[in-house]
């Protein structure tokens, strides 16, 4: 695997305020947000909270700060993917709790300043995923928290309408 450093800078340029700076090492991505995202998430909660303290916001806050601040440990290359499309750089960053993906975080820069440099950005995050997929298992079904707390309500919800089934076919 490539241990060197690859450091890149996505601007909007439209509003080269709106930037966030990625650093690859090894098989891991460090994520900077730019000051105009952090008060952009800021901004979005104090409109959305307004005059009086609403109780989802002041539940909903925490947590979204709480993935923010995640963002900003290194991330596994693993949880993380870039691409581009046209002028546009899409990045999908994974919260993980308890070991399993529970959200995505996704970002997205509808025309970037330097798409050649948001390109080779992506080629080096492909190369680098690929260098470590072949030394790490390939994230499957079971790594996402939906899909266990689904294969909670089925295990619960079948047996129950089994048994209904059931108790119909003796009484009937």
């Amino acid at each position: 695997m490539d241990e060197s450093t690859f450091t890149f800078t996505a601007r909007s340029a439209q509003n080269p305020d709106q930037m966030a700076t990625f650093t690859l090492q090894g098989g891991t991505v460090t994520v900077q947000l730019g000051n105009a995202i952090l008060e952009r998430v800021e901004h979005a909660f104090d409109s959305v909270q307004g005059e009086e303290p609403n109780r989802f916001t002041n539940w909903i806050e925490p947590a979204a700060t709480g993935a923010l601040q995640k963002v900003m440990q290194p991330i596994s290359l693993v949880d993380f993917d870039a691409n581009m499309s046209g002028d546009a750089l899409n990045i999908v960053a994974w919260v993980r709790v308890g070991g399993l993906r529970l959200a995505p975080i996704v970002v997205t820069w509808k025309q970037v300043d330097n798409p050649a440099g948001a390109e080779a950005f992506v080629a080096e995050i492909q190369q680098r995923k690929e260098a470590v997929l072949e030394d790490s298992k390939i994230p499957d079904v079971t790594d996402y928290w939906a899909t266990w707390i689904l294969l909670g309500i089925i295990t619960t919800i079948l047996p129950l309408l089994w048994w209904r089934m059931l108790q119909n076919r003796r009484s009937g």
